[in-house]
Order: C-alpha cells, then structure tokens, then sequence
C-alpha cells in the first residue's frame, strides 16, 4: 500500500516543480527579457551578472528564442549586469542591489550599434518579485545590528509581517532561553530553520528549541511566511540565514551590546512588599559582544570568515537568596565561535564548508521555589555538545544545469547535573528496599545515606531543597544529506531532489 501511494505522490510533486516560475527555486536570481529598439525579442543575448558577493566574479546565461533569460543561485549583493549581442550596442546595467530569497526582473532593450559602443542605464532596482507568490520579509545586517533586538533568530521574528513569538523578549532577556515563531495559525513546530538553504531545523522537542547561532556570520535574514516550496515540508514560517563568506578585501566588524542592573527599573511597590515579596525578578546583566573577520586565503579561489560570540543574560529570581543571604542568580553565559571556507574549485564548481559551536554554562539554573545554592540545577559545556556543521557543493553544469549537493548536522546534546560543590559524584547511592525514618530528619546513623542528598520538596514553604529536580541528558541529533538538480529554461525552472 505504502508503495502505490509513493508513486503518484512523486508524479503529483514532479508535476509542480515542473510548473515553478523561472528562478522560483532558487536562492536568489535575475530574469527578464531582452529586445531590440522595436520591441523585437532577441535571442543569444549573453547577459553576465557580475558582483564581489560571488567568488567566481560574475554568472552569465543566454537569452532563449524568446528573449527571455535566467540567472539563479545568486549571492545577495550589489550587481552590475551586461547585455552584449553582435551587431547591437552593449548595454550596462549598474548597482542593482538583488536581496535574498528573490528574483529580480531586469528587462534589457539593445539598438544596432558598433562593437565599441556602450550605453549605462541608470535606475531603481523592482522591489517586487512578480515571478514568485511568496511572502518573504529580508532583514539586512545592518538592520539587524542598528535595531535595539536581542539578535537571535527567534527573536528577530517579529520583524516579519504575520509572525507572532510566544512569549515577549524585552531587551534581550530571553538570548540564553529561545522564544518560538508562529504564523498563520501554524505552531512553532511548523518552522523551518535553514542555512544557506540548507535544512537546519532540529529535533530537540520536534523542532521546537532551537540551536544557538552567531549572528555576525549572516549578511541577511530571510522570512517567508507564505507558498512555501515544494523544498519545506511544514506551512511555518521559513528562515533562511544567508551566510558572509569573506572577500577578496580583509575586513571585520564589531558588535557591542551590553544592559547593566543600575539601568533598570525597580517594580517593587508596597503592595507588593505587603504580601510578602522582598526581591522582585531582575536583570543582573545582559551582554553581547560579537566580532568578525574574513578575507581571501587566495584571491578569487579561496575566502574564509571567522567571528566568535560571547553573550550572557544573568537573572534575578523573586524572593531567592544565597545562605549568606546575597540574593541569588541565574549565571550563564554562551560562547560561540565560527569558522566558515568557501571556495571556487573550477570555474563552475564551489565548495563552501562551515562550523558553529556554542558552549553553554549556567552555574545555577533555577526557578521561583527551588533552593538556589543546593538544589540549582548546573551545566558545563564539557559535558555537553552543541554544534552546527554544514558541507556544500553547488556546479553549474550549463547556463540551463545547476547541480547542487551537501550534508548539513544539528546537534543539541544537553546536560544537566547536580552542583559539584555539593555533590562531588553523580553516582548517587544505592536505593535501599524500604526507607528507614526512625528520627528526627537530621543526618544521623538512623537515616539511610541516600535520603539525606537526594530532592527534598517542602509542602509548607513549597520550595525545593538539597538536590537537583533531575540528572538527565538529551541526544537530539539531527544530520540530513540532500542533492537536487534544476534545469532552467527562460520562462520556467524544474527542479527534483
């Protein structure tokens, strides 16, 4: 049964892709049509799209019998495009700013003129893309870093038109903990994270958590919240992070953000004294520092991009303090570091490869009712794995051919453990077949041992003391290899993978 249903459902989804408009499935591309001054179409017309985003230094496609052309998988950057034809005048189209996750129509028109003959047109760039349904919102780096927002990708949602998060991050005080996107009516389950186009969702909680990212290493952030394609499986919100890849001019950047406790308002009016709250949730710090570097190890053959992230939010937890009576905080920090190669291994072969790893500490994690000093829970991010990795491969066989192939792993092995001041071993002690309580609940040679160090919750105080809720670890691995092969003529593209 599961194999009749396998064979019109791939016919069923052949048949779409057939259909896709001209660029629909790529990254980002130019199309249009080129005429003469009549308003003749004109076949053979090279149109070559030239730009430092792309390490080869410009793609080129020919106009079809119908004068119309299509160049896709393009970097976002700003473009300079050629129309040349023997016999016609040359026409030069320049700073043309293509965004990501768009195709841009460019229409050219060519009169008879002299090999040397050029003429430059000047003008503004479409802001809309007529060959595809989709709703995409493209936020800029620039964006991203000018705007006072947490810069974590879930948080970043909000920017988009339709996108809802599920709980408010007000000046960043979520960046250690995600926040989820939802559109539509679709629930955070539903959102597809990629990089680079490639698929990046994890498994941890069906996709719900995310993985952390260093943000400096992406140049725009694409939404689409609308006529997903065939490529996404989900009717969430589409998040594709177009990463930097370096240049043939060494440069870098700096980011610096930082929220320190004087800066905050105190919220503790006396009505809440009056019932009884002494120490109101707050904000210790929040702190991001983000810088990035890049540049060729060979010009036009072999760029590299590196950056590192430290970000931290300590918290204050209501009516929690320390023995020495300090109050009592959430510690945490993570640290990113960054590394990403591309390379241009024949003219028509790339080979791009990256690798993002977080370490996350957090000396006491706890919440309202638990005792901070004993019971917190902790984690070391040497007992623990967080890694982003990708490999990518992309050829363009002919002006109509593009093959593309990569492999790309999310991993988000947590940990959590008791505090090692307290308790030097995890092992824990054997649990005895009954439990002997013949005094009072003092440590003594009446008590079990194991009693004295395992999670004791109070009934009275409701507050949790002595251990850890739990010692437990997660093993969410996620790795997808994909491949897919497009074939684009002027007016459509059909792609399977």
């Amino acid at each position: 049964m599961g194999k009749n249903r396998f064979v019109p459902s791939l016919l069923v989804s052949l048949a779409w892709l057939a259909l896709l408009p001209a660029g629909a499935a790529a990254q980002s591309a130019f199309s249009g049509t080129v005429t003469d001054s009549s308003g003749a179409v004109l076949p053979g017309v090279t149109v070559e799209a030239g730009s430092p985003a792309l390490i080869e230094g410009s793609r080129s496609a020919v106009t079809d019998g119908q004068g119309r052309y299509t160049i896709v998988q393009l970097r976002p950057g700003i473009y300079k495009l050629t129309f040349t034809l023997v016999g016609f005048t040359t026409v030069v189209r320049e700073g043309v700013e293509l965004p990501s996750d768009f195709t841009m129509t460019i229409n050219g028109q060519l009169s008879v003129g002299a090999l040397q003959e050029s003429v430059t047109v000047s003008g503004q760039a479409p802001i809309v893309d007529v060959q595809s349904s989709q709703k995409t919102d493209v936020i800029s780096r620039a964006l991203l870093d000018a705007l006072p927002t947490p810069r974590n990708t879930q948080s970043f949602g909000y920017l988009a038109q339709g996108v809802r998060l599920s709980k408010p991050d007000v000046g960043g005080q979520q960046m250690m903990e995600q926040v989820n996107m939802r559109v539509h009516g679709a629930s955070e389950l539903h959102t597809t994270m990629q990089i680079d186009g490639m698929l990046f969702t994890p498994a941890f909680n069906d996709g719900a958590i995310q993985n952390y990212l260093n943000q400096a290493a992406f140049q725009e952030i694409a939404f689409t919240t609308s006529s997903q394609l065939a490529e996404v499986s989900a009717g969430g919100v589409r998040v594709n992070h177009i990463p930097r890849d370096g240049g043939n001019v060494f440069s870098g950047a700096m980011y610096f953000g930082t929220t320190e406790k004087g800066w905050q308002a105190d919220n503790l009016t006396p009505a809440l004294r009056a019932k009884g709250l002494t120490l109101p949730t707050g904000v210790e710090h929040i702190r991001d520092y983000n810088p990035a570097f890049g540049g060729p190890v060979i010009r036009n053959k072999l760029w590299f991009f590196s950056s590192f992230r430290y970000m931290s939010v300590n918290e204050r937890v209501a009516n929690s303090y320390m023995p020495d009576g300090s109050p009592a905080v959430v510690d945490q920090y993570i640290l990113i570091p960054l590394v990403r190669l591309t390379g241009q291994i024949t003219p028509k072969n790339k080979l791009s490869v990256f690798l993002d790893r977080p370490l996350k500490y957090k000396g006491h994690e706890f919440t309202y009712g638990i005792e901070p000093s004993r019971a917190s829970r902790r984690r070391n991010p040497g007992e623990a794995n967080y890694h982003n990795a990708a490999v990518k491969w992309t050829s363009v066989v002919t002006n109509r051919v593009l093959l593309e192939a990569g492999y790309s792993e999310v991993v988000e092995r947590l940990h959590t453990g008791y505090q090692p001041d307290v308790f030097k071993t995890t092992t824990g002690w054997p649990r005895p077949a009954n439990i002997h309580l013949y005094g009072p609940l003092t440590p003594g040679a009446n008590i079990d041992p194991w009693f004295v160090d395992i999670a004791h919750w109070d009934l009275l105080t409701l507050q949790r003391t002595v251990a850890a809720v739990n010692y437990s670890g997660t093993l969410p691995d996620r790795r997808v290899p994909m491949a897919a092969l497009s074939y684009v003529t002027g007016t459509h593209a059909f792609k399977v993978g």
